[in-house]
C-alpha cells in the first residue's frame, strides 16, 4: 500500500497508527491516567543460535553437551545486556510527566545529563521503564533432541530483541557474537521474520501532534498526555517514506492486567473502550478539519 501511495505522489503529514493506550499505575508517582502518543518505535530483529556439537548416549555424557552450550549462550546473553541510554523520544517524555511526579524526581529530571546513571539505574529496576532505555533481548524459542536417552548434536534457539534508537540490527548481531564466542554455534539474523531498525523520531512540536493531544484530552478528560518511545513494532514503519510525522496511540483504557493480555489468553478491551475509541477518531477527524 504504501509503495503504491509513493508511486502515486501521495504524502501525509502525519500518520497515527496503533501504539501505547490510556493506562494507569504503570509510571511510578504518577496517579493520573497516562498516555503515551508514541513518537518513535523500536526495531526488530531476531537472532537464531545453533550448537553443533558431539552426539551420543545419554548414559555416557561428556562434561559438554550440546543442550549444555546453547543454555549456556543463552545465560550470558541475558546477563549481559547492551548499554542502556536516555534517547529523544525518553527524554521528552520524562520532561512532559515530570511536573506530575514528586519533587525530588522533578529534581533528577531537569538535571537528566548530571543524574543519567542514577535515572538509568532506578529506570532499570522495572521492566517496562527498562525496555524505554535499552535493546532487550528475550529467548523465545529453543529446541533440540528427540529422544530421552540420546544426545542430540543439533540444538537451536531464537533471541528476539527490540532495538533502540541509536542501536542498529548489525550492532545487535556483533554484540551477540562477542558475547557468547562458541565455535561450536553458530548466530544468524533471521531474515525470513520480520526485521526492522529502529525508527526515526518525529516531532512532538508539530501541529499534528497538538492536535492529537487536544483530542484526548477532549475524549478522556483529565489525563497526562506525553510523548514516548513504543516498545513494540507496528505497520506505520511502511509509512515512513511518505510521512511527515508517525504516532502511534490506541484510544483504549488498559489496566496493568488487560496489559497482560496483550497477544495472550483471553485477549479483548472493554465495551467501553470500544465506544470511547470511535468518539475519539470521530473527534480527531473534526479537530484536523478545523485545524
Amino acid at each position: 500500500i504504501s509503495e503504491t501511495l509513493k508511486k502515486e505522489g501521495i504524502y501525509f503529514d502525519m500518520v497515527l497508527d496503533e501504539g501505547s493506550a490510556l493506562t494507569e499505575g504503570i509510571i511510578p508517582g504518577i496517579e493520573k491516567p497516562l498516555a503515551v502518543v508514541g513518537i518513535a518505535e523500536k526495531g526488530y530483529a531476531s537472532i537464531e543460535l545453533t550448537c553443533n556439537y558431539n552426539s551420543g548416549h545419554s548414559s555416557m555424557p561428556d562434561k559438554e553437551t550440546t543442550i549444555g552450550k546453547l543454555s549456556r549462550a543463552i545465560v550470558k546473553i541475558e546477563r549481559n545486556a547492551m548499554a542502556s541510554k536516555l534517547t529523544k523520544p525518553v527524554k521528552s517524555f520524562f520532561s512532559y510527566i515530570g511536573p506530575e511526579m514528586s519533587l525530588q524526581n522533578r529534581f533528577l529530571l531537569s538535571n537528566s545529563s548530571f543524574f543519567s546513571s542514577s535515572i538509568l539505574s532506578k529506570l532499570e529496576e522495572n521492566p517496562i521503564t527498562s525496555a524505554m532505555v535499552r535493546t532487550t533481548a528475550a529467548p523465545t524459542i529453543i529446541e533440540g533432541g528427540l529422544k530421552s536417552n540420546i544426545l542430540p548434536s543439533t540444538s537451536r534457539a531464537v533471541i528476539n530483541y527490540r532495538i533502540r534508537q541509536g542501536d542498529s540490527v548489525n550492532k545487535v548481531l556483533r554484540h551477540v557474537e562477542t558475547i557468547v564466542n562458541d565455535k561450536d554455534i553458530s548466530i544468524r539474523v533471521l531474515n525470513n521474520d520480520l526485521r526492522a531498525e529502529p525508527s526515526k523520531v518525529s516531532s512532538y512540536m508539530s501541529s499534528q501532534f497538538n492536535i492529537i493531544h487536544k483530542t484526548i484530552k477532549e475524549i478522556f478528560g483529565d489525563v497526562v498526555v506525553a510523548p514516548g518511545m513504543i516498545l513494540a513494532t507496528t505497520d506505520s514503519r511502511h509509512y515512513e517514506k511518505i510521512s511527515k510525522n508517525t504516532y502511534r496511540f490506541m484510544p483504549i483504557h488498559m489496566t496493568s492486567d488487560d496489559l497482560s493480555m496483550v497477544h495472550g489468553s483471553n485477549e479483548k478491551i472493554s465495551k467501553d473502550s470500544f465506544i470511547s475509541m470511535i468518539h475519539f477518531y470521530f473527534q480527531l477527524i473534526k479537530n484536523i478539519h478545523a485545524s
